[in-house]
């Protein structure tokens, strides 16, 4: 979960509230490459289950393919909240059957690149896209 949710979840749970609607812009991508945001996404929503999360909104963009697995991840995630990322992303990634890429070859060969992104999203240095260009073309 983004730190500043957290933060916020947090105090609205100090404050009394005992549900939360999450409703994040995690979908919304118009670039053309993979950004490797799945594990991140279904961190955040595994997170906000502890302050009893009762319906989620998240928006996307109609279009967009290199984002699939982040779509295929949220919607599995809502249906079946209990099942590991491993599990959902094995269970995306069967539909390829023998075309299917290799463990290493996943969203574990990126990790690091989407935590750096909203690092420095977050410290207002630059733009999403700014930042990802960065990370991945230099």
């Amino acid at each position: 979960m983004f730190e500043d949710n957290r933060k916020m979840f947090e105090a609205w749970w100090k404050a009394g509230a005992r549900q939360v609607f999450l409703r994040p812009n995690d979908l919304c991508a118009g670039m053309p490459f993979t950004r490797g945001l799945e594990r991140l996404i279904y961190d955040k929503f595994q997170a906000s289950r502890k302050f009893r999360i009762f319906g989620t909104d998240y928006d996307g963009s109609c279009g967009v393919r290199n984002i699939d697995l982040e779509y295929y991840i949220v919607a599995r995630m809502i249906h079946a909240p209990d099942r590991s990322f491993e599990e959902l992303e094995n269970e995306y990634y069967s539909a390829y059957g023998a075309a299917a890429p290799a463990e290493p070859c996943r969203t574990a060969g990126y990790p690091d690149i989407p935590r750096k992104c909203v690092n420095i999203i977050s410290s207002g240095e630059r733009s999403e896209r700014e930042s990802l260009e960065k990370l991945l073309l230099n």
